[in-house]
């Protein structure tokens, strides 16, 4: 049985069959100061403050709801471009319904066009649209089993030696952080072992 969201004081209940069907696909860009740069494992290092553009994926519906997505600029979260939104992402969503997340989700895996990274992006819209949807968190939507997460530090990988994680461990403590988390030498690259 599929999802129906009426339109009830500006929320919408899931109560039966979803009458909501995607009707567009936005990737909305934007400039904002990062002191993040690339490397060629992928992940952002610090460095000089420089504008870096940032995207967010937007699936709209026809009755008004929609659902975001953030990435870009070495984010640890992946940016869509306007490419794959044109050539991959539209055509396999407009019409849909949001609420059929596992079956989009689905066809994303089968289609040979959709990294798992570009799969992760359109699923977090469409799970926003349903916590928008339903005026619930997403985390409430899934089951949240608490309502407080401990803070962690972590780094970046391959950033030095192991005093280097040493060193960035102590200082996380002195900041008040009660754990840490190492990627060491993920893709290792030996001239920073």
């Amino acid at each position: 049985m599929a999802i129906h969201a009426k339109l009830l004081s500006s929320r919408f209940i899931l109560t039966g069959d979803s009458r909501l069907k995607i009707t567009d696909v936005e990737l909305i860009r934007f400039r904002l100061p990062t002191f993040s740069h690339g490397t060629k494992w992928g992940y952002g290092v610090d460095g000089e403050v420089h504008d870096g553009v940032q995207t967010l994926t937007n699936i709209v519906t026809d009755e008004g709801v929609e659902g975001y997505a953030t990435g870009g600029v070495h984010s640890y979260f992946y940016g869509a471009s306007e490419d794959e939104i044109e050539r991959l992402v539209k055509p396999l969503l407009v019409g849909q319904d949001p609420f059929d997340r596992g079956m989009l989700w689905e066809w994303m895996k089968a289609n040979r066009g959709f990294s798992e990274a570009l799969v992760g992006n359109i699923d977090s819209a469409l799970w926003d649209l349903a916590g928008r949807a339903a005026g619930q968190s997403v985390a409430t939507l899934m089951g949240r089993t608490r309502t407080k997460a401990r803070a962690y530090a972590s780094t970046a990988p391959n950033i030095g030696s192991p005093d280097v994680y040493a060193k960035l461990a102590l200082e996380s403590r002195d900041r008040g952080y009660t754990a840490f988390k190492i990627h060491a030498y993920i893709y290792a690259d030996p001239s920073t072992l």
